[in-house]
């Protein structure tokens, strides 16, 4: 997956769909886990003088995913760089680790979100919801495949307090 990474990058930024603007910040993908193999990666470019980003998805033509969009960033967080050439660690790799981490948990994943991204250093930060309605969370350094975090998670502990019960 690392080279289909590699490939999409060049194939999008050769395309005529390609804005010109800004800089590689993030890949993504998100499917259900049995058909992450079979799923096209988003690239977003981040244009620093408008602060937005624009998504292409890898797909045959090159399809503007988003154009313009906000970026979600703390005030004081800055958006990074990708640098494909400092990745390492294929997804590939990163996945079975997670999955590993994942088994351990006892937990079964229904959908995978994996991004890459630049932070300190490029990291994958990979997501499984679980059939217990669980979110667990892996940062893995992309450059080494040591785990950076973990976290699990109930997806109905994110429940707000809706005063409305519905009662008329």
């Amino acid at each position: 997956m690392l080279s289909s990474i590699l490939e999409a990058y060049k194939r999008i930024t050769a395309s005529k769909e390609f804005i010109k603007e800004g800089f590689l910040c993030g890949v993504f993908i998100m499917a259900p886990a049995k058909d992450i193999e079979n799923t096209v990666w988003q690239l977003d470019f981040y244009n620093k003088e408008k602060d937005v980003i624009t998504s292409y998805k890898d797909t045959n033509p090159v399809a503007i995913e988003h154009r313009d969009d906000q970026v979600f960033k703390e005030e004081k967080t800055s958006v990074n760089e990708l640098k494909l050439e400092e990745v390492k660690v294929s997804p590939e790799e990163a996945l079975k680790a997670a999955k590993k981490i994942l088994k351990d948990k006892h937990e079964t994943a229904d959908q995978v979100i994996i991004i890459l991204q630049q932070q300190e250093i490029p990291m994958w930060n990979i997501s499984f919801l679980t059939s217990t309605f669980n979110l667990l969370n892996i940062k893995i350094n992309a450059r080494k495949l040591n785990v950076v975090e973990e976290k699990i998670a109930s997806l109905l502990s994110f429940k707000t307090d809706n005063k409305d019960d519905g009662k008329a």
